[in-house]
Order: C-alpha cells, then sequence, then structure tokens
C-alpha cells in the first residue's frame, strides 16, 4: 500500500525499521503513522498501491500519546461510502488500543481526527479466521450453563478481542477469552446438535463434526419394577423412563446404587443399596441433567422376615399338617417353604402370622418365609420335624 495526500495536504508515511524515525515521538510504535497537522478538520486517506485493488481493514491499533481524540474512520469503493465507523481515544488509552472497524471491499480508507496531536495506527490489514479444533464438554444439559472450553487458533482477531463473539448454533454466549487459542464460554439453553463458532475481525470459524456440542434432554423416571426390596440391600430393579442413555449415576435416596448397567435409552437395571426401612426416590442422573422426583420412581426398603415360632413343630412324614408361623415382616410373602419343599399352600393372616400346609418330608427342617425383600434366616425357632 502507499499514501495518498488528504484534505489538509497530509498523507501516509509508511514506517519501516529504518524510516519509522520520520514520527519523532512515536517510533517504533507503528507501521503506518500519521504526521502532525494543524487545528481543524484533519484527514488522511489509505488506499491500496494498486488502483484497482480493493482491501478488506479488519482491525487497528492506535497508540494515543495521552490527549482526547476522536477519529471517524470510513470505508469508500469507487468513491461511494460503503461504511463509517466512530473512535474514541481517551488519555487512559496511552498505549496501543485494539479497534474493530470492519471494513470489507474497499478501495480507500480516510481517517478524520478531531485534532492535531500525534498518534501512530498498527495493523492494517487482514484478521486470520478463527478455527475451532475442539470443545469441552461436547454435550450439556437443554436448561444451558455448562461451561465449554474451546480449543483453536484466532481468537483474539488482529487486536481486536472485545469483538469476539461465541455462538451455540444461532444463539450468543457468554464467553471470556482465554488466550489466542482457548475461550471459556457459558452454553446458552438450547436442544439437539448445535455448532459452536467463533466471530472475530476476521470472520466466522467454519463449521465441522470437532465444533458440535450436543443439548441432552432431563431423564424422567416412569417406573420401576420391583418397588420394594429388603433394608439389605441387593434387590435388582428394572427402571423404565426416558433420556436414560449415558447414564453416569442411579441414587436410591441419597444412596448411590451398588451398580447398574444402562440397557437402553428407557431402561436400566440397578441393584439397590442396603438402607433403612422407608420409601425413597430413585433418580438417574445423565449429561442432561438429574431425573426430577415422583410417586413413579418410589422405592419402599422394607425388613427382610423373620420367623420366631411354629406350632405345631411336628406332623407326619405324609405332610398335611396346618402350621401356624409368627414372625415379623410377612405382608407380601411370596412363598413358604419347609426344606427345600414348597408349603401345599398358605395364607398371610398379618405381617406377623402365616399359616401354612406342610408337604410331605422327612427329617427335620428349617420353615422359612420369602417376601419381595428377602428370604427369612434360619433357626432353632422354624425348625419343623417329620414324624414317621
Amino acid at each position: 500500500f502507499d499514501g495518498a495526500t488528504g484534505a489538509d495536504g497530509h498523507g501516509w508515511v509508511y514506517g519501516d525499521a529504518a524510516a519509522s524515525t520520520l514520527c519523532t515521538n512515536c517510533a517504533g510504535q507503528g507501521d503506518f503513522v500519521l504526521p502532525e497537522a494543524g487545528p481543524g478538520p484533519n484527514v488522511a486517506y489509505f488506499r491500496a498501491a494498486t488502483p484497482s485493488d480493493t482491501f478488506n481493514l479488519s482491525a487497528i491499533r492506535i497508540y494515543n500519546y495521552g490527549f482526547n481524540t476522536t477519529i471517524t474512520v470510513t470505508g469508500y469503493l469507487n468513491g461511494n461510502v460503503v461504511k463509517t465507523v466512530l473512535l474514541t481515544v481517551t488519555p487512559s488509552s496511552n498505549q496501543l488500543v485494539s479497534f474493530y472497524v470492519g471494513l470489507t471491499n474497499v478501495d480507500r480508507v480516510g481517517f478524520a481526527y478531531s485534532n492535531d496531536y500525534d498518534f501512530a495506527i498498527d495493523d492494517l490489514g487482514i484478521a486470520p479466521v478463527p478455527t475451532v479444533t475442539a470443545i469441552s464438554p461436547t454435550a450439556g444439559p437443554t436448561a444451558g450453563n455448562t461451561s465449554v472450553t474451546i480449543t483453536g487458533s484466532g481468537f483474539l482477531g488482529a487486536n481486536a478481542p472485545v469483538q469476539t463473539v461465541v455462538k451455540f448454533g444461532a444463539t450468543t454466549a457468554s464467553a471470556t477469552v482465554n488466550s489466542d487459542t482457548q475461550i471459556t464460554a457459558t452454553a446458552p439453553a438450547g436442544s439437539g446438535t448445535v455448532d459452536v463458532t467463533v466471530t472475530t475481525a476476521g470472520g466466522t470459524s467454519a463449521t465441522s463434526a470437532s465444533d458440535q456440542f450436543t443439548y441432552v434432554a432431563l431423564p424422567t423416571v416412569t417406573g420401576i419394577s420391583p418397588s420394594s426390596g429388603s433394608t439389605a440391600g441387593g434387590a435388582t430393579v428394572v427402571i423404565t423412563g426416558t433420556h436414560l442413555s449415558g447414564a453416569t449415576a442411579v441414587v436410591f435416596g441419597a444412596t448411590p446404587a451398588t451398580g447398574f448397567t444402562v440397557n437402553s435409552a428407557t431402561q436400566i437395571t440397578a441393584t439397590a443399596p442396603a438402607g433403612a426401612v422407608g420409601t425413597v426416590d430413585v433418580r438417574v442422573t445423565t449429561v442432561g441433567g438429574t431425573s426430577a422426583t415422583s410417586v413413579a420412581d418410589q422405592f419402599t426398603f422394607v425388613a427382610g422376615p423373620t420367623v420366631s415360632g411354629i406350632s405345631p413343630t411336628s406332623g407326619p412324614t405324609s405332610g398335611g399338617t396346618t402350621v401356624v408361623i409368627t414372625g415379623t415382616g410377612f405382608t407380601g410373602a411370596t412363598a413358604v417353604s419347609f426344606g427345600g419343599t414348597a408349603a401345599t399352600g398358605f395364607t398371610v393372616d398379618s405381617a406377623t402370622q402365616i399359616t401354612a400346609t406342610a408337604p410331605a418330608g422327612t427329617g427335620t427342617v428349617d420353615v422359612r418365609v420369602t417376601t419381595p425383600s428377602s428370604t427369612s434366616a434360619t433357626s432353632g425357632a422354624d425348625q419343623f420335624t417329620y414324624v414317621p
């Protein structure tokens, strides 16, 4: 590029390593220098070296020597105004400060400044187009608020970091530019899979599989089976619901399941942990969040059955003896056995009593009661003797 004389008679001075001393107070501060000018509407122009060429002026850095200055930057094409940008430089900007101007396809740029003080302009040119090479994590809840680290290049733009914009799909995200290669963004609310793009003075990053972020719906639990189990734990519980894929945790109340397997997006098989007598909510956690509680997810820990006595304690080997079993936790009993043989029949009279009919058998055996939670332990109190 070279310089064309402005309305006040001043043109551009190109300052390379040898010629930068043309600006006595700003040696080395900039590549293009606006020389000192007289009071009034000072204007200088910049154009392509080849008259037919056009160029982009994405961003500039201005070094001000401690004075208030207003600079109007105007881009032209074939003598017509394409865009005008107003820059305000204050004494606090006594350093190389970045400004985004975003001029594209122009053949001339005018700088009109409000006073006669010197300042230097640097980095006239095209900012690199940013690229996104990876994001982490790659998924989060539809409600948003996931902290996402974006890795790539060109994130600062051409000295215009305040202009960096991050979008998840079409939605702008809150973001912090950590460096030219890293951004930390907070995902907005959304749905589906979207591209995470970065826009700077140089343009917008191209989309690719590397920038994709997937919004995951909140899991739901619509049913569990069985809905009760022993306080000792160990019950195999099938959990049904929606959006269960990728589950990272299953809890019974506040206690993690002993183990679990994700069978599908709608089913998980979990092993209940030990728990106190009572009812708890079974909740599933995925990248999308943790399922809300409801009546459908409730699991009840019940004490296992115990047999504290039987009457009578003996009967014929042919069976048929009516035996009254006393104990605790009999509600919902599913089986009564004499040794390894199922009772001919039984009736749950109450939580503490069952009436059963002894099957045929020999010797002395333990009478055990099974409920959905567990089977009673053996003891001397549950023994029944078959008499020949």
